[in-house]
């Protein structure tokens, strides 16, 4: 849990008084507040701390002679990552922060044609509108007036689907993976009314917690603006031709989403055979997904007409043709970072729950309840939102993992954690039971004194009846010695009424026994 403070805890991290925090705000690299209220702004002061630990702390004055500094915010690493005709990507520090980021920077802009420098000021202005875990994201950009260079700034990736295409050939599971998420960030920008328009594996990137993120927005225009002028340059104004449509690459002007899902359809194919798509779907070897890929990589009029029609499709035919099994370890260790990321990652929330109300969920709900106990707060609370049935049926499941497995000494705990968290956001009786008798058992059966503490927190502040009813049903349904170990008479005494009359009964059965 993030450690939150104000003028004053800022100014004591820090060790100077509160007028300096007022100077140190008008700094660029200075961390920002994470909310402002009417007593004055608050931080999260992990970020303080980080801050002031960099080495970056210095005054603003001149920096060092190796030090490339854009925005006066981002330190810049030599030599660049890439390069390419007119634009430079560096690997940089966050001096806000201390985090590692990629800095795009065009550079002399003087010389080069109006278009392109027109071009790069579209590209961030469209994804300034975007907020997807699917889609890259600008975490800031430079002031437009200067007049030698225009940069931004955004996640480093960890790679692109470049690196990794040729892998997946024949891994069905691995390519419908990997075509949710594409759906999900090209729909998203859809939504938005922008069209990618240059949707390729190089333009697809791997972010630090393993999902894929649609990047590399220098040929998108908003949908309606069907008249906006295109570069003259043939590559740039079409796309890249084995992932580009047809009717793309005769007319670029007049693309619409159909375009897109052409080149999603494009880059599966890609995928599922291992090979560059420069043949039509109807050549490529049998396989679940390949009348799916016809349709998409076929005649414009015939196409899915948005990702949706596309991804249930694919849906369907992997269905049909019987999914390949994924080993339950292989598929926590896809799934377990991009669920406790801190965007919610709706696509890995989504297969969490198919996968933990699958016909084969004794088998696999080891890993599956792992994954889990291992979400995020914004995982849960969107699983909770949108599938409460669903997730009470899950719960039941992992409730009685609870009780019958023996797990790692330190995964009790993040289980008793997760568990309060469920527990909280869910409010529903249900989930508050299995909760109680899940941790009771957990705590007693592995001696985890943290599992206990969360236990006895978790009853002592329950304040209706109701509830309080609840989790006794909760403790009657395990075993009277487990109650007794895990909540003695101090700890019962600030609980509710029916608790800790419901506390005594149990204690009196096992001593009558």
């Amino acid at each position: 849990m993030a450690l939150l403070g104000g003028v004053s805890e800022v100014a004591d991290k820090l060790g100077i008084s509160r007028q300096r925090i007022a100077e140190l705000r008008v700094r660029p690299d200075f961390p920002q507040p994470v909310a402002e209220l009417a007593s004055g702004p608050i931080w999260d002061l992990d970020d303080i701390e980080r801050w002031s630990a960099s080495g970056l702390r210095r005054g603003p004055g001149r920096p060092n002679a190796d030090e490339r500094i854009v925005g006066a915010r981002f330190v810049l690493e030599a030599p660049p990552l890439g390069s390419g005709g007119f634009a430079e990507v560096y690997r940089a520090v966050d001096r806000r922060n201390g985090q590692v980021v990629a800095v795009k920077v065009l550079k002399n802009i003087e010389a080069l044609d109006s278009e392109e420098v027109v071009r790069f000021k579209r590209e961030l202005r469209l994804m300034e509108q975007l907020d997807h875990p699917h889609v890259a994201k600008v975490l800031d950009h430079g002031d437009f007036s200067g007049a030698d260079e225009i940069w931004c700034a955004m996640p480093l990736a960890v790679g692109s689907l470049a690196d990794e295409i040729a892998a997946m050939k024949d891994n069905t599971a691995t390519v419908l993976d990997l075509a949710r998420q594409l759906c999900a960030g090209v729909g998203h920008v859809h939504d938005h009314g922008v069209l990618h328009r240059d949707l390729k594996p190089g333009n697809i990137l791997r972010s630090p917690d393993g999902s894929w993120q649609v990047s590399d927005f220098g040929l998108a225009r908003e949908n309606e603006r069907t008249s906006i002028a295109l570069t003259s340059t043939l590559a740039q104004g079409m796309g890249t031709y084995m992932y580009a449509s047809p009717e793309q690459w005769r007319n670029p002007k007049y693309a619409d989403v159909r375009d897109d899902v052409f080149s999603i359809g494009k880059i599966l194919q890609h995928a599922i055979t291992g090979e560059y798509p420069m043949v039509g779907a109807d050549q490529i070897p049998e396989s679940p997904l390949r009348s799916v890929i016809q349709r998409a990589t076929g005649p414009r009029d015939n196409r899915y007409r948005d990702t949706s029609e596309l991804l249930r499709a694919i849906d369907q035919a992997v269905a049909t043709f019987s999914q390949g099994w994924e080993k339950p370890d292989d598929r926590l260790a896809r799934l377990r970072p991009r669920l406790a990321g801190a965007a919610l990652d709706v696509v890995a929330a989504d297969e969490l729950v198919s996968w933990l109300l699958s016909d084969d969920i004794d088998a696999e709900i080891d890993a599956a309840a792992r994954a889990l106990m291992g979400s995020s707060r914004e995982t849960v609370a969107h699983i909770w939102s949108t599938n409460p049935i669903g997730f009470r049926t899950a719960w039941v499941h992992v409730a009685e993992w609870m009780r019958s497995s023996a797990l790692p000494f330190d995964f009790c705990d993040v289980t008793a954690d997760a568990t309060r968290m469920i527990v909280a956001i869910t409010s529903d009786n249900d989930i508050l039971r299995e909760g109680v008798a899940g941790l009771t058992r957990l705590g007693s059966s592995h001696n985890r004194w943290h599992v206990r503490d969360v236990l006895v927190e978790m009853l002592q502040s329950l304040r209706t009846p109701e509830q309080a009813l609840v989790a006794l049903e909760g403790l009657q349904d395990v075993q009277p010695f487990e109650v007794n170990w895990a909540i003695t008479d101090f700890a019962a005494r600030s609980m509710h009424p029916v608790l800790r009359q419901g506390i005594k009964t149990i204690q009196a059965a096992e001593q009558a026994s």
